[in-house]
């Protein structure tokens, strides 16, 4: 019995690779059929197709179909038993022999000898011949179709479609170099960003134009809408533009009423703080604050020193208070003042007479370096923000000019599509008959 199912079960093999390669030439058959359709459809009205990948699913799709004709084809070991019996006339003897569920009686035993013995003489190649499909003798004919419709039948136009196409193919390499260029103007944007690490705010900005680069460059953008993004970056510009003239406007005013407050006759020698201050010199102030906060911390300003610091101070402090604009500055000053005298009084208290102890004393003492600090910090962040306003300023103006040649650019290019075209219906004049 095991004989008779290893045969029959290398006829059900057999079968099933014949009809595998009968459904794949079938499929290859009718793929090269519709590849030549299309390759004449695109001749004549233009389908714009990749024709080399038009032709791989041609070439391709046939194996998952011949692969689906397989299992539906359902080629079973009696199916295959009854097509030995009838191909080589068996007479139904390795059918019944496969049908078999016992072999008890003499006559099953004998209908078994006589399938092996017939089974022994199944040569399976020879009495299953491969076939070729009828539809192969005609594979010449969308072969011959392909080779006219590429080498001899020449590009036509039936329903302008190829023009259609045509200028939209320029309309994208014109976009492309204009992202190009946008890219490089970037690029040169963000290397100059780097020189100028105080201005991290314009980066964002800067990314919107990269993007907008990327997706001219990725598809064909809208340009009225692509027009309407670079606007809207350059009103966010002016509105940074017009606010740090009015935070520049400010610094000025306040170092016009320190020139103006510090200006007048004062007793005694100006000290370096007050000559920075009547100068604007805000960097410098911080300088001559710091060097006094370290002087302090390291217990190497006398006590004069600290008197004559806390007394310049509050000085300064009521000669600013009623300006509006140095308002906030006179504040800070009047209570590091504050905090140095305290600091200055608990220094003189070396018995302990105002009651405080050794803890509070060092809380006013720090607490005196807190307030130095924060008025050196504020100074120095009024130095920051003139470099940082100017350095802003021209990058704002740089980008401003690239944005305006950015749209300049897009522009141009729709004025240059139009040209030569009628004003009334938008076509040119062979388009229109010349009228």
């Amino acid at each position: 019995m095991k004989e008779i199912l290893a045969r029959v079960r290398r006829v059900q093999q057999w079968l099933l690779l014949v009809k595998f390669v009968e459904y794949l030439l079938r499929g290859l058959f009718y793929g090269t059929c519709a590849f030549a359709l299309l390759c004449l459809a695109d001749r004549l009205v233009f389908l714009n197709l990749d024709l080399y990948q038009a032709l791989a699913w041609s070439l391709g799709a046939p194996v998952p179909f011949a692969l689906a004709a397989l299992l539906f084809a359902r080629i079973t070991l009696l199916k295959a038993a009854m097509a030995a019996d009838e191909r080589t006339g068996l007479k139904e003897r390795l059918s019944s022999a496969i049908a078999l569920d016992s072999v008890a009686s003499p006559m099953e035993q004998a209908l078994l000898a006589d399938a092996q013995a017939a089974v022994r003489r199944l040569k399976v190649v020879e009495s299953f011949p491969p076939t070729f499909p009828r539809e192969g003798r005609y594979f010449f004919l969308p072969a011959a179709l392909v080779l006219v419709s590429l080498l001899l039948l020449p590009p036509m136009d039936v329903f302008g479609w190829r023009a259609v196409a045509t200028t939209h193919e320029k309309k994208k390499l014109e976009v492309k170099k204009q992202a190009e260029k946008i890219e490089k103007k970037v690029q040169e944007l963000r290397d100059k960003l780097k020189d100028e690490p105080q201005v991290k705010e314009l980066d964002r900005t800067i990314q919107e134009m990269e993007k907008i680069a990327k997706e001219m460059k990725d598809q064909l953008p809208d340009k009225k809408e692509t027009l309407a993004k670079l606007s809207n970056l350059g009103e966010e510009l002016k509105k940074k533009q017009q606010e740090n003239a009015d935070a520049a406007a400010q610094r000025e005013a306040i170092k016009r009423e320190l020139a103006k407050n510090l200006g007048e006759e004062s007793k005694g020698e100006k000290s370096e703080l007050e000559k920075a201050l009547k100068d604007g010199d805000f960097e410098s102030a911080a300088k001559e604050m710091q060097k006094d906060l370290e002087k302090l911390q390291k217990g190497e300003l006398s006590k004069d020193e600290q008197k004559r610091l806390a007394n310049k101070l509050d000085q300064l402090a009521k000669k600013m208070e009623k300006d509006p604009a140095l308002e906030q500055l006179a504040k800070q000053m009047k209570e590091t003042a504050e905090a140095l005298k305290k600091d200055e009084l608990a220094k003189e208290d070396k018995d302990g007479q105002d009651g405080k102890d050794g803890k509070e004393k060092q809380k006013e003492q720090e607490y005196a370096q807190e307030q130095m600090k924060e008025l050196a910090d504020q100074f120095k962040e009024m130095s920051q923000g003139q470099e940082v306003s100017q350095a802003e300023q021209e990058m704002l103006e740089q980008m401003m000019n690239e944005l305006d040649q950015m749209k300049d650019e897009l522009a141009q290019g729709d004025e240059k599509q139009g040209e030569g075209k009628c004003q009334k219906c938008g076509k040119k004049p062979e388009e229109s008959g010349g009228t």
